[in-house]
């Protein structure tokens, strides 16, 4: 078990830097979609990192700062923005600025095709991360058209739809059950459902990252959809799969988080992420054990 001999005080959303000799990570974020309200996870290294002697900024992207040591780009948005990407000019290091879109359709490997021959049971998801939900208020702030015409979509049946939310997304027990619309709905994907199960229960595993460091929260759910407002309990593991740890490498990323399954030993990935959220993580009593192992992983890009 990993511990951090100084005490960790009470988080403070956006510390800045106190002493001249502790290295300055900069934490860029999209000038329309900053770290609050939304309870990121970098939020909750940021305490940690202060009592390692590690100070952090929150930087509205594409303002940089010189000084820095290194560079987190924290944007929440699906696809990678170019203009932000650049700032690894800047920096001896920036965390992932090489990482591409983590749209479902491109990370997928288990998207499903009409006619492609597969009839098993599918789950139908929005192609962009978080259901859209951010890619969305961002577009709402600068372009303002088009969100009025993806708003009037939004009151239409669910098929023709933007965007899902997690909760809404659709489970049928057959493709051919798939109705026709979601087919050439390019803002939603199908994919083959890959249920882990333990008894009676769905499992979801998620693996946090952050350099060499993280953690691995195995959740138990009694639905199909695991998600936060429906685990019922909880594992901590640590060693991820070797087929996960190639497909961090061949992503380019620092940080971040995957939720998978493994199915007759197999990993599958369901999801990419590099900006999770905390949740209702912070409540479990082994949450603290977790970020002091997550913390230390910036150590490596300070070198």
């Amino acid at each position: 078990m990993l511990h951090v001999s100084s005490p960790v005080a009470a988080p403070q959303l956006l510390p800045r830097a106190t002493r001249c000799d502790a290295p300055l990570v900069v934490i860029h974020t999209h000038p329309l979609a900053p770290l609050l309200p939304i309870p990121y996870m970098v939020r909750e290294l940021l305490p940690y990192w202060r009592a390692m002697g590690i100070s952090a900024a929150c930087v509205p992207a594409p303002v940089h700062v010189p000084s820095a040591a290194a560079a987190l780009l924290h944007i929440d948005s699906t696809r990678p923005i170019d203009a932000f990407r650049k700032l690894s000019a800047h920096y001896p290091a920036t965390l992932n600025a090489k990482v591409g879109s983590i749209e479902k359709r491109l990370i997928s490997r288990h998207q499903v095709r009409k006619g492609d021959g597969y009839d098993g049971p599918v789950i139908v998801k929005t192609n962009l991360n978080f259901g859209g939900a951010i890619d969305y208020q961002i577009s709402r702030e600068s372009h303002p058209l088009r969100t009025c015409m993806r708003a009037l979509r939004q009151r239409m049946p669910w098929q023709f739809r933007t965007r899902l939310d997690g909760k809404d997304y659709r489970i049928f027990d057959r493709a051919a059950d798939v109705p026709m619309m979601v087919w050439h709905n390019e803002h939603l994907i199908v994919e083959r459902l890959l249920c882990e199960r333990a008894g009676d229960q769905y499992v979801l595993r998620s693996w946090v990252f952050f350099g060499d460091g993280g953690f691995i929260s195995v959740n138990y759910a009694t639905t199909p959809i695991v998600q936060a407002r429906t685990i019922v309990t909880r594992k901590i593991e640590f060693d991820p799969p070797p087929e996960l740890l190639a497909l961090r490498q061949s992503m380019h990323f620092d940080f971040g988080k995957f939720d998978f399954t493994i199915i007759d030993g197999v990993a599958h990935l369901l999801d990419a992420n590099t900006t999770p959220t905390v949740g209702n993580f912070s409540k479990w009593p082994w949450f603290d054990d977790c970020m002091r192992r997550l913390a230390p992983g910036i150590q490596c890009f300070l070198k």
